[in-house]
């Protein structure tokens, strides 16, 4: 019984150990793609030249303007080779899923433009890929040659030049029907399916075996075939995707992620619940068109990383997809609505949200169709979108408040307001589990006047302030005096509420508990400690409460002092 009862404590130190380091969820980040990456910049006056297409020198040249202009943590680098270095031909790395091959030789002053690029706030880089020409039969082996070839080589380039991955777009454009099945061509359905499915496998085992731990960014993947209420059709457009998807997972390696961005659905979705279910359909709905075999893997290697259209939200005429974005686009406004759809998308995503602009550009843009630059339509929105989106949104928010300066909006933050008839604490309530459970009492100690829980077994102060969906506040409070070895736990949370009308009278109720923010107070004596964060404020959201909790504190008396609410962004 003694070496048993040995083995089992052994047992429970290990688990006490492991149970330190349990798993961090990644920093979500913030991609970006379009138009404007597609030709160069435009200097302020100049009339756009359809001849200046995007290069590797430029982005090397430009990239501390790039940066400044565009919000997020990483762009997708498409450009085009020089032709006197490729062959006589230019490349358009946009455009290489056909039958021109191209060689590694073609890209050396493109890697040394790249590897010299740099990059301080764009971390997270992925070279762009999409099915473009398309032109390549799937029963035509040396053309699969060809493709399989050409994505070896970039996969090469991509992991050489520090990108964390590949974007690949597998949506057909102009005359790309490569996922349509076409009898004509003699072949059963059944024959192009498997067909397919070995492209799949190739074309995976070609990526993955120059750059085997990438990030995948799918702008479509499963989610193409997105009739996700119909049974599956397998000879349409959509569904033929399904086989080749299925190949890539035959040959995937663990170390790859791939990541789907349910394209159609995000640039669609429009408020919490909608994009809470791009996540269910990745989860779930996808799962339709999987081979059973890969139900691990997928689980394990796919993740929701919703995209967000830039131009319907700025567009004057309206047309179908700012349409997708009514009523909230009338009554927030383009930029407002851009911002909260981004802090949606960033509560469901895995670690990744990009976004696609056409018309409306990050900085002058040498692009024919002439977009609009999108500060002229809400200035200062790439300062606001990076703090949304920042991996280090604490120390950003910090910083704007050092600079900025906002006001504090606390009432009676120092305590210092004297108690009137009836009062404890000017500005605060105060709420107990039950009777006789110690109390809130305001105190001077060394000259300064703090809050004082004494004996609180279970109880807070709280305070609200009126704020707007939308809006980022910093919350910041300060204790001590919380004994190392006691039971107390002292909290400093951030609760929401909303006004009703509950039998004839007004009535404040708090709600989406998931939405809260709850901190716990170290246990380090009469050493000082500040607790700290960033709240943005939820849809459906009239007030934010601050409490300042305490329980098990019997025997203790516990001190609060500096309440803090700034107002980051509206």
């Amino acid at each position: 019984m003694k070496k048993i009862m040995m083995m089992l404590a052994a047992a429970v130190s290990v688990t006490a150990v492991a149970a330190d380091q349990y798993y961090k969820l990644p920093k979500v980040k913030l991609i970006h793609d379009g138009w404007g990456f597609q030709w160069q910049g435009r200097a302020p006056g100049a009339k756009p030249d359809r001849k200046l297409y995007m290069t590797t020198k430029y982005i090397k040249d430009n990239i501390e303007m790039m940066e400044r202009s565009i919000p997020g943590s990483g762009i997708i680098i498409r450009f085009t080779t020089d032709a006197a270095k490729s062959g006589g031909q230019p490349v358009n790395i946009n455009a290489i899923f056909g039958g021109r091959p191209i060689k590694y030789e073609y890209f050396k002053d493109d890697i040394a433009n790249l590897k010299s690029t740099k990059f301080k706030k764009f971390t997270d880089n992925f070279i762009g890929l999409t099915v473009s020409p398309g032109n390549v039969d799937w029963f035509d082996d040396k053309g699969w040659e060809v493709v399989c070839n050409n994505h070896k080589v970039v996969a090469k380039v991509a992991k050489e030049t520090g990108m964390v991955g590949m974007k690949f777009d597998i949506e057909e454009y102009s005359k790309n029907t490569m996922w349509q099945f076409k009898p004509e061509k003699g072949k059963t359905l059944a024959e192009t399916h498997a067909k397919i499915r070995q492209r799949g496998q190739e074309f995976g085992k070609a990526l993955f075996s120059e750059f085997p731990d990438m990030h995948m960014l799918c702008y479509w993947w499963f989610s193409l075939c997105r009739h996700k209420n119909d049974p599956a059709r397998p000879e349409e457009a959509e569904y033929m995707v399904a086989p080749f998807v299925n190949g890539i997972y035959d040959v995937l390696p663990p170390t790859v992620k791939i990541h789907d961005g349910d394209e159609s659905c995000g640039y669609r979705a429009n408020d919490e619940v909608e994009f809470y279910h791009l996540g269910i359909d990745v989860k779930k709905q996808f799962l339709r068109f999987l081979d059973p075999k890969h139900l691990a893997k997928y689980r394990a290697q796919t993740f929701i990383a919703p995209g967000l259209y830039v131009d319907p939200h700025f567009a004057e005429k309206f047309g179908f997809w700012n349409n997708q974005l009514l009523p909230e686009l009338e009554t927030l406004g383009g930029a407002k609505l851009l911002k909260r759809n981004l802090i949606n998308a960033m509560e469901v995503a895995d670690e990744y949200v990009w976004m696609w602009h056409e018309r409306f550009v990050w900085f002058p843009s040498h692009h024919p169709a002439r977009p609009v630059e999108i500060a002229e339509k809400a200035p200062g929105l790439t300062a606001e979108l990076d703090l949304i989106a920042s991996p280090n949104q604490l120390s950003d928010v910090k910083e704007f408040i050092s600079m900025k300066k906002p006001a504090n909006i606390v009432y009676n933050t120092t305590f210092d307001k004297l108690p009137e008839k009836g009062q404890k604490i000017p500005g605060f309530g105060e709420w107990h589990g039950a009777k006789n459970q110690g109390n809130f009492v305001r105190k001077t100690v060394n000259g300064n006047n703090v809050v004082a829980a004494v004996d609180v077994i279970n109880g807070c102060i709280y305070q609200s302030r009126p704020v707007k969906p939308g809006q980022m506040y910093l919350a910041r409070c300060t204790a001590w005096n919380i004994a190392p070895d006691s039971k107390a736990k002292v909290l400093f949370n951030v609760k929401w509420k909303r006004n009703f009308i509950r039998q004839g009278k007004p009535f404040n109720d708090r709600f989406a508990d998931y939405l809260n923010k709850q901190h716990i107070f170290q246990r380090l004596g009469n050493k000082p400690v500040t607790v700290e964060f960033v709240v943005t404020v939820p849809e459906n959201a009239e007030a934010l409460e601050l409490m300042l909790s305490v329980g098990a504190g019997q025997g203790q008396t516990i001190y609060f002092d500096n309440v803090e609410l700034y107002k980051v962004m509206d």
